[in-house]
């Protein structure tokens, strides 16, 4: 609940992509792996901290034998390659500052960064552990 304004504010069509990564052979413990696709106007720092809550997600998955029950397909496993596949991907609107990339900020015309309504503060990424209560 802590990061919900964060998370509302995001899209499907926001998010990095992923593709099949074809050289792998389909296993049945694990979902196919995924070669990521970055967006260019994320920042890095969005982009850990999304990262960090997928693995919270299949930590939780590998652990909780209730959710690995209850059927459905595993976490897909998605992967970086080197050098990382990126493209520009569609920005979210109404983020903080520190959400997306500097470098393609610079990129913007004065009116097309007006559009982007951007909160001018920081973000707190920080990811606080769960109660077990």
């Amino acid at each position: 609940d802590e990061h919900l304004d964060l998370m509302t504010k995001l899209t499907p069509v926001n998010h990095s992509e992923d593709e099949t990564d074809v050289d792998m052979p389909r296993k049945r413990s694990r979902a196919n792996r995924f070669r990521i696709v970055r967006c260019d106007w994320m920042s890095d720092d969005l982009r850990n901290f999304l990262r960090a809550l997928y693995e919270q997600h299949i930590d939780e998955w590998e652990t909780s034998p209730t959710k690995r029950q209850a059927g459905g397909s595993a976490p897909r496993e998605r992967v970086t390659t080197v050098p990382p596949m990126s493209e520009l991907g569609r920005a979210a609107i109404g983020l903080w500052r520190n959400c997306y990339n500097e470098a393609w900020l610079g990129t913007l015309k004065p009116h097309e960064l007006r559009k982007m309504c951007i909160i001018e503060s920081k973000y707190d990424f920080t990811i606080r552990p769960r109660s077990t209560q």
